[in-house]
């Protein structure tokens, strides 16, 4: 990769990882709308005598296929995201190295002609 690529290819891992970070906002958007749904529900359910059987209520919802399907989604988005992040700090070390080489090439170039 050419020195002028990295600044495109960075910016390219930084829109990916934004556009992951806000499809997880929704996810956990979605998620903490379905808890409120179920404490809610709990709450008024005339059903449900004591904390316990609240609690089980609450567990058996967040077991449910539904929310569980939610946050498995939200967890592949995560690790894209993790992984995104990765590859983005390699870039830009890699960045770092590349400009670091041609400073010392630079730096050469211009011991040799300076001794010439």
């Amino acid at each position: 990769m050419q020195l002028t690529d990295y600044p495109n290819a960075i910016a390219t891992i930084q829109q990916e990882i934004l556009n992951l970070s806000r499809q997880a906002r929704e996810l956990k958007a979605q998620l903490s709308e379905l808890d409120s749904a179920i404490k809610h529900k709990v709450a008024f359910d005339s059903d449900l005598k004591n904390d316990r059987q609240r609690d089980a209520c609450i567990a058996e919802f967040r077991n449910s296929p539904s929310y569980r399907s939610l946050q498995a989604d939200l967890e592949v988005i995560q690790d894209q995201q993790a992984q995104y992040e990765i590859e983005l700090e390699r870039l830009r070390g890699q960045f770092t190295a590349t400009k670091l080489e041609m400073r010392e090439r630079t730096a050469l170039a211009e011991l040799q002609v300076a001794f010439n």
